[in-house]
């Protein structure tokens, strides 16, 4: 079995940074910078524990990894995404996957229990996503 290419991204970037959320204690999360936490430390995990993949970080703008993870020749992407804060709060999370693909789902699943065990919050669940991948 030859190994799997997998890339490995957080979403936005510092100039667009995505949600910002502040707990009653005052605590404030940015996305961006809450999915480079989470990005480093599911890099880190996989290295460690899969021998099958070969795992690569990128960063940038959405147009800059897209390029890079294209001509890097990634067999499967993940993008790490905090999109729910109903009332500026987190309330879960959920790691998505394509239909049509069994390495998507094994992988969803992993990182949706790093995720939960990470942030200690809801588990809403590896599901498919409801786009398309072109």
């Amino acid at each position: 079995m030859s190994q799997k290419k997998v890339a490995i991204a957080a979403g936005h970037y510092p100039g667009q940074p995505g949600m910002v959320a502040t707990t009653p204690d005052g605590t404030t999360y940015v996305e961006h910078e809450l999915a480079l936490q989470i990005t480093h430390e599911l890099f880190a995990q996989l290295l460690a524990d899969e021998n099958d993949m070969i795992v690569e970080q990128f960063r940038g703008t959405l147009a800059e990894k897209v390029d890079a993870i294209n001509r890097w020749g990634a067999d499967l992407a993940v993008e790490i995404h905090f999109n729910d804060a109903p009332g500026g709060m987190f309330n879960g999370t959920e790691t998505l996957f394509h239909s049509g693909s069994a390495l998507g789902r094994q992988l969803a699943e992993r990182i949706q229990e790093d995720l939960v065990a990470a942030i200690d919050t809801v588990d809403r669940g590896a599901k498919v996503g409801w786009y398309q991948g072109q």
